[in-house]
Protein backbone atom coordinates (compact mmCIF):
# COMPACT_ATOMS: atom_id res chain seq x y z
CA UNK A 1 0.00 0.00 0.00
CA UNK A 2 3.01 2.30 0.38
CA UNK A 3 5.35 4.62 -1.70
CA UNK A 4 8.50 5.45 -1.03
CA UNK A 5 9.38 8.51 0.63
CA UNK A 6 12.13 10.56 1.11
CA UNK A 7 14.01 9.55 4.55
CA UNK A 8 13.89 11.15 7.63
CA UNK A 9 17.48 12.46 7.28
CA UNK A 10 16.39 15.30 4.56
CA UNK A 11 13.73 17.05 7.21
CA UNK A 12 14.72 20.00 9.24
CA UNK A 13 15.34 19.04 13.03
CA UNK A 14 13.14 21.83 15.13
CA UNK A 15 15.24 23.47 17.58
CA UNK A 16 14.09 26.82 20.03
CA UNK A 17 15.29 29.49 17.79
CA UNK A 18 12.93 27.74 14.68
CA UNK A 19 9.79 27.28 17.27
CA UNK A 20 9.71 31.21 18.06
CA UNK A 21 9.51 32.03 14.63
CA UNK A 22 6.96 29.25 13.76
CA UNK A 23 4.87 30.21 17.10
CA UNK A 24 6.01 33.89 16.71
CA UNK A 25 5.87 34.02 20.90
CA UNK A 26 8.70 32.78 23.68
CA UNK A 27 9.32 29.41 23.68
CA UNK A 28 11.39 27.79 26.49
CA UNK A 29 12.24 24.18 25.36
CA UNK A 30 11.68 21.91 21.99
CA UNK A 31 11.59 18.07 23.18
CA UNK A 32 12.20 15.51 20.84
CA UNK A 33 9.23 12.98 20.79
CA UNK A 34 10.28 10.61 18.15
CA UNK A 35 11.70 10.04 15.30
CA UNK A 36 10.73 7.50 12.00
CA UNK A 37 12.28 7.66 8.44
CA UNK A 38 9.55 9.35 7.29
CA UNK A 39 9.10 12.00 10.25
CA UNK A 40 10.27 14.26 13.49
CA UNK A 41 7.77 15.00 15.90
CA UNK A 42 8.44 17.61 18.90
CA UNK A 43 6.64 18.88 22.16
CA UNK A 44 7.10 22.61 22.07
CA UNK A 45 6.97 23.93 25.91
CA UNK A 46 5.87 27.73 26.12
CA UNK A 47 6.76 30.17 28.72
CA UNK A 48 3.40 29.79 30.07
CA UNK A 49 3.91 25.92 30.47
CA UNK A 50 1.60 25.44 27.66
CA UNK A 51 2.85 22.86 25.23
CA UNK A 52 1.96 22.05 21.15
CA UNK A 53 3.07 19.00 19.58
CA UNK A 54 4.67 19.69 15.73
CA UNK A 55 5.44 17.23 12.70
CA UNK A 56 7.61 17.56 10.11
CA UNK A 57 7.14 15.07 7.31
CA UNK A 58 9.06 15.27 3.51
CA UNK A 59 7.66 18.12 1.30
CA UNK A 60 4.63 17.25 -1.33
CA UNK A 61 4.39 13.45 -0.32
CA UNK A 62 0.47 13.86 0.13
CA UNK A 63 0.31 12.52 3.54
CA UNK A 64 -1.46 15.86 4.51
CA UNK A 65 -4.51 15.58 2.14
CA UNK A 66 -5.09 11.77 2.46
CA UNK A 67 -5.20 12.10 6.41
CA UNK A 68 -7.30 14.80 5.97
CA UNK A 69 -9.73 12.82 4.40
CA UNK A 70 -9.53 10.27 6.65
CA UNK A 71 -10.07 12.21 9.68
CA UNK A 72 -13.09 13.68 8.02
CA UNK A 73 -14.36 10.30 7.19
CA UNK A 74 -14.37 8.77 10.43
CA UNK A 75 -15.94 11.77 11.69
CA UNK A 76 -18.60 9.99 13.81
CA UNK A 77 -17.13 7.05 14.24
CA UNK A 78 -16.05 5.09 17.59
CA UNK A 79 -12.25 6.40 16.00
CA UNK A 80 -10.95 9.23 17.55
CA UNK A 81 -8.43 11.18 14.78
CA UNK A 82 -6.87 14.01 16.64
CA UNK A 83 -7.65 17.46 15.25
CA UNK A 84 -4.06 18.71 13.38
CA UNK A 85 -3.82 22.41 12.14
CA UNK A 86 -1.14 22.45 8.81
CA UNK A 87 0.74 25.37 9.07
CA UNK A 88 1.62 27.30 5.45
CA UNK A 89 3.11 30.36 6.63
CA UNK A 90 6.85 29.60 8.32
CA UNK A 91 10.48 29.79 7.30
CA UNK A 92 10.25 26.12 7.46
CA UNK A 93 7.05 24.87 5.42
CA UNK A 94 10.00 25.53 2.32
CA UNK A 95 11.69 22.48 3.79
CA UNK A 96 9.15 19.89 5.28
CA UNK A 97 5.08 19.69 5.36
CA UNK A 98 4.40 21.04 8.93
CA UNK A 99 1.74 20.36 11.29
CA UNK A 100 0.61 21.27 14.92
CA UNK A 101 -1.32 19.39 17.15
CA UNK A 102 -2.27 19.22 20.29
CA UNK A 103 -0.95 16.90 23.01
CA UNK A 104 -3.04 14.26 24.51
CA UNK A 105 -3.27 12.56 27.95
CA UNK A 106 -2.25 9.35 28.47
CA UNK A 107 0.36 7.01 26.67
CA UNK A 108 0.87 4.50 23.66
CA UNK A 109 -0.57 1.78 23.44
CA UNK A 110 2.36 -0.25 23.31
CA UNK A 111 4.23 2.04 26.24
CA UNK A 112 0.62 1.19 28.07
CA UNK A 113 1.84 -2.83 27.17
CA UNK A 114 4.68 -2.84 28.49
CA UNK A 115 4.01 -2.26 31.98
CA UNK A 116 -0.06 -3.21 32.48
CA UNK A 117 -1.76 -6.22 33.58
CA UNK A 118 -2.85 -9.43 31.42
CA UNK A 119 -6.72 -8.32 31.92
CA UNK A 120 -5.60 -4.75 30.70
CA UNK A 121 -3.83 -6.00 28.10
CA UNK A 122 -7.09 -7.94 26.95
CA UNK A 123 -9.48 -5.05 26.97
CA UNK A 124 -6.81 -2.86 24.93
CA UNK A 125 -6.09 -5.91 22.43
CA UNK A 126 -10.28 -5.99 22.41
CA UNK A 127 -10.59 -2.05 21.94
CA UNK A 128 -8.18 -2.47 19.49
CA UNK A 129 -9.67 -4.89 17.13
CA UNK A 130 -13.03 -3.26 17.63
CA UNK A 131 -11.82 0.04 16.34
CA UNK A 132 -9.75 -1.12 13.42
CA UNK A 133 -13.03 -2.63 12.26
CA UNK A 134 -14.56 0.74 11.94
CA UNK A 135 -11.69 1.17 9.24
CA UNK A 136 -11.71 -2.09 7.71
CA UNK A 137 -16.30 -0.94 7.21
CA UNK A 138 -15.47 1.77 5.19
CA UNK A 139 -15.61 1.38 1.41
CA UNK A 140 -13.22 3.27 -1.16
CA UNK A 141 -12.45 3.28 -4.99
CA UNK A 142 -9.44 2.35 -6.26
CA UNK A 143 -6.77 0.22 -4.87
CA UNK A 144 -3.79 1.28 -3.01
CA UNK A 145 -2.30 4.83 -1.29
CA UNK A 146 -4.99 7.06 -1.02
CA UNK A 147 -5.15 10.41 -2.57
CA UNK A 148 -6.64 13.71 -0.90
CA UNK A 149 -9.90 12.45 -2.31
CA UNK A 150 -9.79 9.16 -0.71
CA UNK A 151 -9.19 6.75 -3.47
CA UNK A 152 -6.54 4.42 -4.49
CA UNK A 153 -4.26 5.12 -7.32
CA UNK A 154 -4.37 1.17 -9.10
CA UNK A 155 -6.94 0.07 -10.32
CA UNK A 156 -6.67 -3.63 -9.23
CA UNK A 157 -4.92 -4.88 -5.93
CA UNK A 158 -2.76 -6.88 -7.92
CA UNK A 159 -1.15 -4.09 -9.40
CA UNK A 160 -1.17 -1.67 -5.70
CA UNK A 161 0.43 -4.70 -4.54
CA UNK A 162 2.91 -5.32 -6.69
CA UNK A 163 3.96 -2.28 -7.16
CA UNK A 164 4.96 -2.57 -2.92
CA UNK A 165 6.42 -5.58 -3.18
CA UNK A 166 8.50 -4.63 -5.85
CA UNK A 167 9.60 -1.06 -3.37
CA UNK A 168 10.23 -3.39 -0.71
CA UNK A 169 12.40 -5.78 -3.10
CA UNK A 170 14.73 -3.34 -3.96
CA UNK A 171 15.20 -1.55 -0.10
CA UNK A 172 15.90 -5.13 0.96
CA UNK A 173 18.46 -5.18 -1.95
CA UNK A 174 20.36 -2.71 -0.83
CA UNK A 175 21.01 -4.44 2.59
CA UNK A 176 22.57 -7.06 4.21
CA UNK A 177 18.55 -9.40 3.10
CA UNK A 178 20.15 -8.90 -0.42
CA UNK A 179 20.84 -13.13 -0.54
CA UNK A 180 17.09 -13.47 0.24
CA UNK A 181 15.83 -11.36 -2.24
CA UNK A 182 15.77 -13.71 -5.48
CA UNK A 183 13.96 -16.24 -3.09
CA UNK A 184 11.41 -14.02 -1.79
CA UNK A 185 10.48 -12.51 -5.37
CA UNK A 186 10.09 -15.91 -7.45
CA UNK A 187 7.68 -16.56 -4.27
CA UNK A 188 5.73 -13.57 -4.15
CA UNK A 189 5.32 -13.96 -8.58
CA UNK A 190 3.99 -17.52 -7.48
CA UNK A 191 1.07 -16.25 -5.16
CA UNK A 192 0.87 -13.22 -7.27
CA UNK A 193 -2.50 -14.76 -8.81
CA UNK A 194 -4.23 -15.41 -5.66
CA UNK A 195 -4.62 -11.39 -5.72
CA UNK A 196 -6.95 -11.11 -8.14
CA UNK A 197 -9.19 -12.59 -5.94
CA UNK A 198 -9.65 -8.99 -3.93
CA UNK A 199 -12.09 -7.20 -6.52
CA UNK A 200 -13.34 -4.49 -3.74
CA UNK A 201 -11.10 -2.16 -1.60
CA UNK A 202 -12.01 -1.17 2.17
CA UNK A 203 -10.10 1.34 4.30
CA UNK A 204 -7.18 0.10 5.96
CA UNK A 205 -5.04 2.18 8.61
CA UNK A 206 -1.47 1.70 6.77
CA UNK A 207 0.08 1.10 9.91
CA UNK A 208 -1.94 -0.58 12.63
CA UNK A 209 0.01 -1.44 15.64
CA UNK A 210 0.28 -0.65 19.44
CA UNK A 211 3.27 2.48 18.70
CA UNK A 212 0.14 4.44 16.72
CA UNK A 213 -3.00 4.67 19.05
CA UNK A 214 -2.79 6.48 22.26
CA UNK A 215 -4.67 4.98 25.41
CA UNK A 216 -5.81 5.97 28.92
CA UNK A 217 -6.08 3.10 31.04
CA UNK A 218 -7.79 0.40 29.50
CA UNK A 219 -9.12 2.53 26.89
CA UNK A 220 -8.39 3.65 23.08
CA UNK A 221 -8.42 7.76 23.23
CA UNK A 222 -6.76 8.44 19.53
CA UNK A 223 -5.41 7.12 16.30
CA UNK A 224 -2.49 8.55 14.77
CA UNK A 225 -0.21 8.10 11.62
CA UNK A 226 -2.06 7.87 8.61
CA UNK A 227 0.79 8.01 6.44
CA UNK A 228 -0.24 4.71 4.72
CA UNK A 229 -3.72 4.87 5.10
CA UNK A 230 -4.80 2.59 1.99
CA UNK A 231 -7.93 1.37 -0.36
CA UNK A 232 -6.62 -2.27 0.37
CA UNK A 233 -7.47 -5.31 1.61
CA UNK A 234 -7.87 -5.88 5.43
CA UNK A 235 -6.46 -9.41 5.23
CA UNK A 236 -3.23 -7.52 4.62
CA UNK A 237 -3.55 -5.25 7.17
CA UNK A 238 -4.79 -8.33 9.87
CA UNK A 239 -1.36 -9.90 8.34
CA UNK A 240 0.68 -6.68 9.67
CA UNK A 241 -1.16 -6.99 13.35
CA UNK A 242 -0.82 -10.78 13.53
CA UNK A 243 2.93 -10.57 14.24
CA UNK A 244 2.54 -8.58 17.28
CA UNK A 245 1.04 -11.95 18.46
CA UNK A 246 4.09 -13.55 17.84
CA UNK A 247 7.13 -14.71 19.37
CA UNK A 248 9.78 -11.22 19.35
CA UNK A 249 11.31 -9.22 21.57
CA UNK A 250 8.16 -6.85 21.81
CA UNK A 251 5.49 -9.64 22.65
CA UNK A 252 5.00 -11.16 25.57
CA UNK A 253 6.94 -14.04 26.48
CA UNK A 254 4.23 -16.52 27.04
CA UNK A 255 2.46 -18.51 24.02
CA UNK A 256 -0.84 -19.39 26.03
CA UNK A 257 -0.99 -15.28 27.24
CA UNK A 258 0.08 -13.62 23.72
CA UNK A 259 -3.18 -16.51 22.21
CA UNK A 260 -5.72 -14.66 24.68
CA UNK A 261 -4.38 -11.10 23.57
CA UNK A 262 -4.83 -12.44 19.38
CA UNK A 263 -8.69 -13.65 20.74
CA UNK A 264 -9.14 -10.50 22.76
CA UNK A 265 -8.49 -8.83 19.47
CA UNK A 266 -10.48 -11.32 17.26
CA UNK A 267 -13.54 -10.95 19.29
CA UNK A 268 -13.30 -7.00 19.07
CA UNK A 269 -12.98 -6.70 15.65
CA UNK A 270 -15.81 -9.59 15.00
CA UNK A 271 -18.23 -7.75 16.76
CA UNK A 272 -18.64 -4.59 14.36
CA UNK A 273 -17.72 -6.74 10.93
CA UNK A 274 -17.92 -10.45 9.79
CA UNK A 275 -14.62 -12.12 10.27
CA UNK A 276 -11.97 -11.91 6.94
CA UNK A 277 -12.20 -15.21 5.20
CA UNK A 278 -8.65 -16.74 5.65
CA UNK A 279 -7.19 -17.35 2.22
CA UNK A 280 -4.15 -19.14 2.76
CA UNK A 281 -1.90 -17.83 -0.84
CA UNK A 282 -2.77 -14.35 -0.29
CA UNK A 283 -1.85 -14.37 3.43
CA UNK A 284 1.40 -15.80 2.54
CA UNK A 285 2.38 -13.30 0.13
CA UNK A 286 1.65 -10.56 2.31
CA UNK A 287 3.28 -11.72 5.53
CA UNK A 288 6.41 -11.88 2.63
CA UNK A 289 5.62 -8.29 1.87
CA UNK A 290 5.64 -6.96 5.57
CA UNK A 291 8.71 -8.92 6.63
CA UNK A 292 10.34 -7.25 3.23
CA UNK A 293 9.31 -3.83 4.46
CA UNK A 294 11.65 -4.24 7.62
CA UNK A 295 14.63 -3.66 4.90
CA UNK A 296 13.07 -0.01 4.83
CA UNK A 297 14.30 0.89 8.69
CA UNK A 298 17.77 -1.24 7.64
CA UNK A 299 18.71 0.77 4.91
CA UNK A 300 17.93 4.61 6.01
CA UNK A 301 18.29 4.04 9.71
CA UNK A 302 21.51 1.96 10.14
CA UNK A 303 23.97 4.51 9.74
CA UNK A 304 22.91 6.05 12.43
CA UNK A 305 22.91 2.99 15.06
CA UNK A 306 26.01 1.66 16.96
CA UNK A 307 27.01 -1.30 15.71
CA UNK A 308 25.54 -3.57 18.43
CA UNK A 309 22.21 -2.02 17.69
CA UNK A 310 22.80 -2.09 14.11
CA UNK A 311 23.72 -6.16 14.33
CA UNK A 312 20.72 -7.02 16.34
CA UNK A 313 18.05 -5.10 13.63
CA UNK A 314 19.79 -6.92 10.82
CA UNK A 315 19.31 -10.45 12.64
CA UNK A 316 16.12 -9.50 13.70
CA UNK A 317 14.73 -8.80 10.05
CA UNK A 318 16.63 -11.85 8.68
CA UNK A 319 15.25 -14.43 10.90
CA UNK A 320 11.83 -13.15 10.32
CA UNK A 321 12.19 -13.21 6.55
CA UNK A 322 13.75 -16.29 6.22
CA UNK A 323 10.90 -18.18 8.60
CA UNK A 324 8.42 -16.35 6.53
CA UNK A 325 9.72 -17.43 3.66
CA UNK A 326 9.98 -20.99 5.26
CA UNK A 327 6.42 -20.98 6.21
CA UNK A 328 4.94 -19.44 2.99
Amino acid sequence: MALPHPAAAAIPTLDVGAAWGLFGEPVDAVEPLGQGTRSRVYRVTFADGATRVVRLTPKNTGRIAREGWVRARMAGSSVHLPPAVVVTRSPLVTAADVVLMDELPGRTMAATLAGCTEASAERLWYAFGEQLSSFHAVSVQGFGLLDGTGRGAFTTWRAAMEHQAESALTDARATSLIDLCDRAALRLEALAPSLDRVNAARLCHGDAQPGNVQVVGDHITAWFDLEYASAGDPLFELAFVGRFFERSPWSHPSPAVRGRFMEAFTRGYTARLAPVLADGERLAYYRIVHALRSAEFLRVAMGSLEESARAAAESMARARLEETLTRS
